[in-house]
């Protein structure tokens, strides 16, 4: 049975500032510090009866979420053990579409349980990282009828350029195999979908060997927390 009141919630960011169009990554921490065996849903994006994320501009407006709509139905759930957490990862961007500089405050709640609400300001890429916006824009906004051939080039060349910008998490999402993109970022929250993607056509054993081995070469990185929630889901 779900016990509102029960549940803890944790959410946090790695930084308070963001560029514009910067993957805005936030870390969602669900937990059952009861003596009892709870069911959940799990942590997913969309905005329903058991989870729930805010978003608010610096005066507090609501801002509207605008991101996937498909995940009506939560089936059964899961069971969670007491003292165990359920993590997952969100980009804010993809939720909200949050695409003006400001301030934001954002907080999570699940089955009627608030998170601890914090903020994080968006501002507009100068220097270097204007550069390699622009190039990102150019590269991956191309006019349709640009040559398929010409476009990957310049995609490619957008990355190599700007290998340490924050745009370059966005084109190697776009560009790299799933191993690729984990080994060069591992701690973009796009980890959760690129280990999926890697496991495909692996045996049920198979799985939870790569998920072992995930944790172990990527600890400390966001890539090694999905991969942990993904071996736990993949064992229940």
């Amino acid at each position: 049975e779900l016990l509102e009141s029960k549940w803890k919630m944790e959410i946090s960011f790695e930084k308070d500032t963001f560029l514009l169009r910067e993957p805005i990554w936030f870390d969602a921490t669900l937990t059952n510090p009861t003596d009892d065996t709870l069911r959940t849903w799990g942590l997913a994006p969309l905005c329903h009866v058991f989870f729930c994320i805010e978003l608010t501009d610096s005066v507090g407006i609501p801002i509207p979420y605008s991101g996937p709509l498909s995940d009506l139905f939560r089936g059964s759930g899961f069971l969670m053990f007491p003292e165990e957490q359920y993590y997952n990862c969100f980009n804010l961007i993809d939720l909200f579409g949050v695409n003006s500089p400001g301030r934001y405050f954002v907080q999570g709640v699940y089955g009627g349980t608030f998170s601890n609400k914090i903020s994080f300001t968006v501002v507009d890429p100068k220097g270097k990282e204007k550069e390699a916006e622009q190039s990102f824009l150019d590269a991956f906004g191309a006019p349709l009828d640009r040559p398929v051939d010409s476009d990957k080039v310049v995609q490619l060349k957008m990355l190599e350029s700007y290998p340490n910008s924050v745009f370059a998490e966005l084109a190697a999402f776009r560009l790299l195999q799933y191993n690729k993109f984990l080994y060069r970022f591992p701690n973009s929250g796009h980890t959760r979908s690129r280990l999926t993607g890697d496991m495909i056509g692996l045996t049920d054993e198979e799985k939870i060997e790569y998920l072992e081995s995930a944790i172990v070469k990527y600890q400390g990185t966001r890539a090694a927390r999905h991969a942990q929630q993904l071996l736990i889901l993949q064992r229940k």
